[in-house]
C-alpha cells in the first residue's frame, strides 16, 4: 500500500509489486524503481526484471482493459501513478499473447537516498517462455513438457531443454538490471 505523499513531497523511488495476471502459481517480482523514469524506461526495466526479451509490443493502462485510460510511453511514472491514485497500473506485453501484468505501488521512498539503478528485492517463479502464447499457452506448454506421452514431447524438450518453471534468482535479475543500466543511453 502506498504511503501518503503531500504535494510538497516528491517520491524519489517506488517499490512496485509486478504480478502476471492469471498466473498460477503467481509469477511476480518486487522491484524498486526511480520515480522520474518514463513508462518506456519502466518497460525496459520490467523486461529485465521478468526475464523477457522485448520481442513484442506493449502498453500501459489503468484497469484490466487495454482500451481504458491508456498512457503514452513518454509519460513519467510519478505523474501516471499520481493520476491513477491507489489504483494499480497495468502493463500489457505482447498484444496477441496477452501477458497482462498488474503493477501495485507497495511503498514510496520520499526522502531516502535511493539508487538510480533499479533493484529487485524478491520474486517467485521463472519467467514464462516468451513465445508460449500468454498464460494459457504457457500452462499448456508446461503440461506438455511434463508429459512424455505427448507426441511432440522430444521436439519440445529439444527446443526448451530442462525448463524449470519454479526457478527464480534475485541475484540473476539484479545482474540483468545492472548490465542494462550500465549501457549507454540512446541519443
Amino acid at each position: 500500500m502506498a504511503q501518503a505523499v503531500t504535494p510538497s513531497q516528491s517520491p524519489k523511488a517506488y517499490q512496485l509489486k509486478v504480478t502476471i495476471s492469471d498466473s498460477v502459481p503467481d509469477i511476480w517480482r518486487r522491484v524498486i524503481v526511480p520515480a522520474h523514469i518514463t513508462l518506456a524506461e519502466l518497460h525496459d526495466i520490467l523486461q529485465h526484471t521478468m526475464g523477457w526479451e522485448s520481442q513484442h509490443d506493449y502498453g500501459f493502462h489503468q484497469g484490466v482493459s487495454p482500451n481504458k485510460s491508456s498512457f503514452e510511453t513518454q509519460q513519467v511514472l510519478s505523474t501516471v501513478l499520481a493520476e491513477i491514485a491507489a489504483s494499480p497500473l497495468y502493463y500489457l506485453y505482447d498484444f496477441k499473447g496477452g501477458w497482462l501484468h498488474r503493477i501495485e505501488v507497495e511503498a514510496l521512498e520520499v526522502g531516502a537516498d535511493t539508487s538510480e539503478v533499479p533493484t529487485c528485492l524478491a520474486g517467485a517463479e521463472a519467467c514464462p517462455i516468451e513465445t508460449s502464447g500468454g498464460v494459457w499457452g504457457y500452462d499448456e506448454l508446461m503440461e506438455r513438457l511434463d508429459d512424455p506421452s505427448d507426441p511432440e514431447y522430444m521436439d519440445l524438450i529439444e527446443k526448451y531443454g530442462s525448463f524449470d518453471p519454479g526457478a527464480f534468482s534475485v541475484a540473476d535479475v539484479n545482474d540483468r538490471l545492472r548490465a542494462h543500466s550500465s549501457r549507454p543511453t540512446k541519443a
